[in-house]
This record gives structure tokens, sequence and C-alpha cells, in this order.
């Protein structure tokens, strides 16, 4: 807001009434400014104050390590184990492990490269579809054997006894299996 004053002597002039009432209230509002100015100086003094008087009170590293530990603020309690959580029976329970379901193929040489695990599984399967075994997985070993894996209502032991079909099959994938035995743990 800008102000003119007029200087009245000189021009013979009398006074803008306007710019009187401007000056005026300029004049409250530094008063109001300084009064509140005045407030904040106190409450930052009385703040820096408090803190110096806490920077006063506050005991060094040095006296808290002589005055030696602290008793504890709260007593002691006895650890004890959680009870055990009562588990549900299984809906259904294998009759073997897997282990006890695994029959291994041992082979000679190395397995074709055109024949894979599913084409191994599905051969097999087929050629004892007539009994109750069937195996539901095949794997190779790093040793380059063949792991069948019966059902688990099936031990690897009800499937030695078609050895000698699984190496005929076996022999018609290209495969020679040197010998045929479950695997007991």
């Amino acid at each position: 807001m800008a102000l003119t004053f007029t200087n009245t002597k000189a021009e013979g002039c009398t006074p803008d009434p306007s710019l009187t009432a401007q000056v005026a209230s300029l004049v409250e509002l530094i008063q109001a400014l300084r009064h509140d100015l005045t407030a904040t100086q106190g409450q930052i003094r009385t703040l820096t104050n408090a803190r110096e008087a806490h920077k006063a009170t506050k005991p060094s590293f040095a006296t808290v390590a002589a005055s030696g530990p602290a008793p504890p603020s709260h007593q002691w309690q006895i650890v004890t184990k959680k009870p055990k959580k009562v588990r549900p029976e299984p809906l259904f329970k294998h009759d073997y492990s897997k282990v006890n379901r695994e029959l291994i193929i041992e082979l000679s040489s190395p397995i074709p490269s055109g024949v894979t695990e599913y084409t191994i599984n599905t051969a097999a399967n087929k050629a004892l579809a007539s009994t109750a075994v069937i195996f539901c997985l095949a794997r190779r070993t790093t040793r380059g054997n063949i792991i069948l894996l019966t059902r688990p209502i099936n031990s690897a032991s009800s499937g030695e006894p078609y050895g000698c079909i699984l190496t005929a099959t076996l022999q018609k994938l290209g495969c020679t299996p040197s010998s045929t035995r479950a695997n007991r743990p």
C-alpha cells in the first residue's frame, strides 16, 4: 500500500482524512506486531532456559557408569513352555512311505536322448496293465538309473516280480537294464 504525505504547512492544504485513517490503522498494526513479538521472544527464552536446565540435570555417561546397574523395573517372570497344539488325525495315511514305493532299475548304458521319463512311465504301465501295479512317476538319477514310483497303496516289492517284463519293455525303448530291485531303507 503506497502512502503519500502532503506538506500542509508549505502548501496550506488540509490533511486527507482517508490517509489519516490508514496511518492510524498501520500504527495499531505495528503495536500489535510488537506485542506478539515480545510474547514470542518470552516463550523462546522460557524454552531455552528449560532446555539448559535439563542439560544441567542430565547425568553424564561417566556418572551413570560409576553408579552401577539400575535395579529391575519389573518383577521377573518364570518362563514356561507353550502347550503342544492338538493336531487332527490325517484324512489319508499312506500305507507305504515314498522310499518303500521306489523300484530302481539300474542301466548298463545311458538312456537314449529321445526317451523321456514320461515315455518310460507310460510304457511300464502299458506292459503291466493286467496287474495291480501302477507306476505314478518315473525319474532319472544322477547315476543314470531309472526310479519308478508306485501308488501309495502298493510297495515296490509288489512290482519286483515283474522285473523281467519291465526289462523287455525298456529294451524296446533302447535302454539296457542290468538289474531291477525294490528300494528298501
